[in-house]
């Protein structure tokens, strides 16, 4: 399962009956429902939700969770950054993001990080990163939790 973090969005669109209920209803949040497919839109009543929180809310069911954005979030993460002016990997740079990050995927031919890099340009990183995921969160042995990202 997914996550993403996002500046705005809007699932809902105007004139139909889920828009109706939020905007002219005043429903705080509506859930939009079919057979087999649902999605939740609104508002939340404070601050928005933690990682940990939207997961254990929304995805507990999950074998894995790969979250997009939520850089300052402390669950592990695998950082991808691609080629360019400026673009250079924090995970070697910052070490409160070296402790939570757990491989770096990147085109960029000198990234010398202390965890394991996949270069995007080799069609088997999608291969060895999954490797890495897999024996680090669902393979279970003892001491290990094996739970979700």
């Amino acid at each position: 399962m997914t996550v993403k973090h996002g500046h705005g969005f809007q699932i809902d669109q105007p004139g139909k009956d889920s828009w109706r209920h939020r905007h002219e209803g005043g429903a705080a949040r509506t859930v939009l429902a079919s057979p087999g497919l649902f999605a939740v839109v609104g508002s939340w009543p404070s601050e928005e939700l933690s990682l940990s929180e939207l997961v254990g809310r929304f995805l507990s069911d999950a074998d894995i969770v790969l979250a997009e954005g939520f850089k300052e979030s402390p669950e592990p993460k695998v950082e991808i950054v691609r080629g360019g002016p400026g673009s250079i990997p924090t995970s070697g740079s910052d070490p409160g993001r070296t402790e939570t990050t757990i491989a770096l995927v990147t085109d960029r031919d000198a990234a010398r990080v202390p965890i394991p890099v996949f270069d995007l340009r080799d069609p088997g990183y999608v291969a060895g990163l999954t490797d890495l995921l897999v024996a680090r969160f669902l393979e279970t042995s003892p001491g290990r939790d094996g739970g979700p990202v």
